[in-house]
């Protein structure tokens, strides 16, 4: 399934069925482990008793139909007499260490699988490092295997971030097991060859290019300052207040924590979501922060006192994905996961107006400096007047998603990144687009305009950040060092410190560029 922000989730199809009343009593106390897709299902959970490890059978199943597109019930693939799934001869791309870990994963028995997240992660690792891809020349039968038939329908700083691998596709885990599961994806991508992504092509009568790194191109390799640990959950969203000492982030595990970056502690605690915690905004006085996210509330912050001061319960029907304060901090914009945009009064907490027309997820949002237009971006790009009903679309995509944008401080330019790995400038005085070239080898998640305006930022899943000219879209250095992808970050231009989450470690790391600033 194809989420915000261009993630895709493993998922089974088999149970997604309308859970109604006559099928709940049906299950009874037996809970909702017995739903079951034949062949994926480990027999301890066709019982009503899985464990942690029924995950790693079902995912192993789901690797053996990825590459060889057999049916676990296929009698080519499955001796049910001797109980046996020969599954190798018709993937003969795969090493026989990953034949092997795969083999492992759908043991009969739980106690013969992987036992963690951790040691499975450590075996991908171990097949990564010492398996090469064997390029499938001749497969021994003496026709490829068709896939089945499917009944599926063929400013200094970034002062908000909003959320949720595969090398190419961006993958942030949530709960229990998913990391795992993202990790396993990876080595099938990496070494089976099954998963693949393609950029999307820009309009026609746009110039696109292709990356280009040349030679006399700087490539900095940055150093790590600090790591500051403390979630349990991926950090969906970071802001650096004018201090510059003090970040505020929002997790996945339902908490958002203040902390001294310089001291490297955690300063404060807050809780009062039940869910994830995708979005935060601070307003430019700096006393109040705006939070919100899947549990679909809007919470007000005193940042002075750091207490909760105000909720706004069910501010929208799904789950919140973004929130931006407009700069003269009248007003401000919450969007969710259905395309729905809100228009707040601050002081008030009154909703001014909804704003509807994506149509899917709304992934960013920023108010120009003059808080008189507000940018959208999901599947597509649109601007919103926010005193009148005027809106424009600027771009549609053919079903890729646009991560990230930023506004320059003179209100004339936008730029736009996304899943496709395009960087696009537009014209805000016309709505046209100018230039949009192919910026980096993946998924490009955020963006960042310099104060002056003349160069901008890019960060994404290859584990870089790009410096680009504004003007003529010239990439002028690269920096390499991160361990991670880079899900959002925040820049002090002035002091050269780069602020990054990303990762599977539900940490924010700090890092310096060779030179300083």
């Amino acid at each position: 399934m194809l989420r915000s922000l261009g993630q895709l989730v493993l998922v089974d199809f088999g149970a997604a069925r309308e859970m109604t009343e006559t099928y709940v009593a049906h299950l009874g106390a037996s809970g909702i482990t017995t739903i079951s897709s034949a062949g994926y299902t480990p027999p301890e959970q066709e019982q009503g008793l899985a464990v942690p490890q029924s995950d790693f059978y079902a995912l192993g199943r789901t690797i053996v139909y990825l590459l060889t597109a057999k049916a676990p019930s296929d009698p080519s693939i499955y001796d049910s007499r001797a109980n046996a799934f020969n599954w190798r001869q018709f993937a003969p791309q795969v090493s026989p260490a990953l034949a092997d870990l795969i083999d492992d994963m759908i043991a009969s028995r739980a106690v013969d699988r992987p036992q963690t997240t951790d040691e499975l992660l450590r075996r991908l690792a171990a097949v990564r490092q010492s398996s090469t891809v064997i390029p499938a020349e001749s497969p021994p039968e003496p026709e490829q295997p068709a896939w089945p038939e499917t009944t599926l329908n063929n400013d200094d700083h970034r002062g908000t971030v909003i959320q949720p691998d595969v090398s190419s596709l961006k993958f942030r885990p949530s709960i229990g097991l998913v990391g795992g599961i993202g990790a396993a994806i990876l080595a099938v991508a990496a070494l089976g060859g099954i998963i693949t992504w393609g950029p999307m092509l820009p309009e026609s009568g746009t110039s696109t290019e292709e990356p280009r790194i040349p030679a006399e191109v700087p490539t900095e390799r940055v150093s790590q300052l600090k790591t500051l640990p403390g979630h349990t959950g991926s950090i969906q969203a970071l802001v650096l207040l004018a201090d510059g000492e003090t970040l505020i982030s929002g997790s996945a595990d339902t908490t958002l924590r203040m902390w001294n970056w310089v001291l490297g502690a955690q300063t404060r605690l807050l809780e009062g979501h039940t869910g994830f915690v995708n979005a935060l905004a601070v307003t430019p006085d700096q006393r109040q922060m705006i939070s919100g996210g899947a549990d679909r509330r809007i919470i007000f912050w005193d940042l002075n006192a750091q207490v909760e001061t105000q909720v706004i319960e069910d501010a929208h029907d799904s789950t919140i994905n973004a929130i931006a304060i407009s700069p003269d901090g009248q007003y401000f914009a919450s969007a969710d996961a259905s395309g729905v945009i809100k228009l707040w009064d601050t002081a008030t907490a009154k909703l001014r107006r909804s704003l509807e027309g994506h149509g899917s997820s709304v992934n960013d949002l920023v108010f120009t400096h003059d808080s008189r237009t507000l940018a959208s971006a999901g599947q597509s790009l649109r601007l919103w007047s926010v005193n009148g009903d005027d809106v424009q679309v600027l771009y549609e995509t053919e079903g890729s998603f646009i991560n990230g944008i930023a506004i320059s401080s003179d209100n004339q330019r936008l730029i736009s990144v996304g899943a496709d790995k395009m960087i696009r400038l537009w014209n805000l005085s016309n709505g046209d687009l100018y230039k949009a070239i192919q910026g980096h080898e993946s998924y490009i998640n955020d963006v960042i305009i310099s104060r002056d305006g003349q160069t901008f930022l890019t960060a994404g899943a290859d584990k870089t950040v790009r410096v680009w000219d504004t003007d003529s879209l010239q990439l002028q250095r690269q920096l390499v060092g991160f361990d991670s992808d880079i899900y959002r970050f925040i820049v002090r231009f002035s002091q050269g410190q780069i602020f990054t989450v990303g990762g599977e470690d539900n940490t924010i790391k700090i890092w310096l560029r060779p030179e300083g600033n």
